[in-house]
């Protein structure tokens, strides 16, 4: 894991400098030491090319230990919006900022909603359509460990704001919490 760290790093730092024209880049270095990847549900593994890897470091092969020669980490994929990434390792969750804007909206247009505004006055303050207002509305009575996954970005990959607008607010927060497939 720290040699592929490593070459990362180096990767960045070479990305951050113009490369000259026939230069052997990083990528050209992992392509070249990459034999085989295999991608499994929540784990990825590289094996890397004993010969190969013996001749970057200028050892023979039968030196490296074969536990270099596999190299496996965890990954979860990320969406933030439309966009969906493959993050290597246990990196710390990241809210999705359209969700939790969404959320908070929701809240504040419920709070007016009970101090007794109209879903046309609401609409008309904030330049949005009444069936906007609505069907986002309905987002602030999610069941709370649904917003709290949200705030704290830990909600399934497939939760996204789309998805909730277009299947609706189940009304029972159990029913929501199987629907979106927060069940542990």
């Amino acid at each position: 894991m720290d040699l592929m760290r490593g070459l990362r790093d180096e990767q960045a730092s070479d990305a951050a400098q113009p490369s000259e024209p026939g230069s052997s880049t990083r990528d050209d270095l992992l392509r070249c030491l990459a034999a085989s990847g295999q991608v499994s549900p929540g784990r990825l593994s590289l094996l890397i090319d004993a010969g190969a890897l013996a001749a970057v470091l200028g050892v023979p092969a039968t030196d490296l230990a074969p536990a270099l020669l596999c190299v496996t980490t965890p990954f979860t994929l990320r969406r933030r919006g439309v966009e969906l990434r493959l993050v290597a390792g246990t990196p710390e969750p990241e809210p999705d900022s359209s969700l939790v804007t969404a959320l908070v909206r929701a809240h504040t247009w419920v709070a007016r909603l009970r101090q007794g505004a109209s879903l046309a006055e609401i609409a008309a303050s904030v330049g949005l359509s009444e069936s906007y207002i609505a069907s986002r509305a309905r987002l602030a009575f999610l069941a709370p460990a649904i917003q709290g996954a949200i705030l704290a970005g830990t909600q399934p990959v497939h939760l996204t704001l789309e998805r909730l607008v277009r299947s609706g607010v189940p009304l029972g927060w159990d029913e929501q919490v199987r629907s979106y497939g927060m069940m542990d």
